[in-house]
């Protein structure tokens, strides 16, 4: 079992996402919460809805954010009245919602709370902005369900990747974390490799249609950074055969956190040994464990 470098998130904006709806995103930031304490209060928020008492889309019961005092969360007007908790108004955002502007608050007494966070990434990129601008340095977000894009809202951010995997769905999810590795290892795009004739900066995202119409002399293509890939595995394999992705941004894969069901830690760890990845960073079934019991 891998132990999480909590130092490692300090002064950083950390998304946390996940390949599905209830993947376990707000029940592992929960777990982040108090040990991100010990050393800074941390800055909450979320894109969309996050730490309601039901699941909006399935009913079930969801986590619920745990604040404590000296926590800054972002969220709107309506969530902190309606929540236990007691809190000081630091920011009006101009940005509206459905459930109301978005606001900064700082925790006065503890108490839980639902996240409400912006609708957009432009917002969350400014939102982002302004609160590193007045020093709260250590963001921790709930991402949206099964995107990425978020990550690129803060040009130097990392990731924590929530990816829950059962017998059922085993063999697309094993391609996910897959091209999750791979990207991981594209290098950077140095002003050499932009100079060269057989390089393309590509505009926009990476898809199978896009990567038909890469002229054949184009050895090295340059994409803004690896949510903009979304290709199948065999197209990104097939690519990369004889040509090279590099990457004009790069997001850290901090920690890849494998919630298995009815599945064998073992056979999905001599997977990944037999594709050669480097499990250091990853953390199974962590709450199974005494040591990463949820709080």
């Amino acid at each position: 079992m891998q132990k999480l470098d909590i130092l490692s998130l300090i002064h950083h904006t950390t998304f946390i996402t996940g390949n599905t709806k209830n993947a376990g995103k707000t029940t592992f930031l929960n777990y982040l919460l108090p040990r991100i304490r010990q050393f800074t209060n941390p800055v909450i928020l979320t894109i969309g809805i996050d730490g309601e008492q039901q699941d909006q889309i399935f009913g079930n019961p969801k986590p619920q954010i745990k604040t404590e005092i000296g926590d800054y969360l972002v969220t709107t007007e309506s969530s902190l009245l309606s929540s236990d908790a007691l809190f000081e108004c630091q920011e009006v955002f101009p940005y509206q919602t459905a459930l109301g502007r978005l606001v900064l608050i700082r925790t006065l007494r503890s108490g839980y709370i639902e996240l409400v966070g912006s609708e957009t990434n432009q917002q969350l990129a400014d939102i982002i902005e302004y609160l590193k601008a007045k020093q709260l340095k250590t963001i921790l977000v709930d991402g949206a369900v099964s995107r990425m894009t978020q990550i690129s809202c803060d040009s130097q951010s990392n990731f924590i990747y929530i990816q829950k995997i059962s017998q059922e769905n085993k063999e697309s999810e094993l391609e996910k974390l897959t091209i999750l590795f791979l990207s991981q290892d594209f290098p950077l795009a140095n002003e050499e490799i932009r100079n060269k004739t057989d390089s393309l900066i590509l505009q926009g995202a990476l898809t199978g249609g896009v990567l038909k119409k890469v002229p054949k002399d184009i050895n090295h293509l340059i994409v803004k950074d690896f949510t903009k890939i979304f290709l199948t595995l065999p197209e990104l394999k097939g690519y990369l055969k004889n040509k090279k992705i590099y990457l004009e941004n790069y997001f850290p894969l901090k920690y890849m956190v494998l919630i298995l069901r009815d599945l064998d830690k073992r056979s999905i760890a001599f997977w990944l040994d037999s594709q050669h990845f480097n499990q250091s960073n990853i953390l199974f079934n962590p709450y199974d464990s005494r040591e990463f019991l949820p709080c």
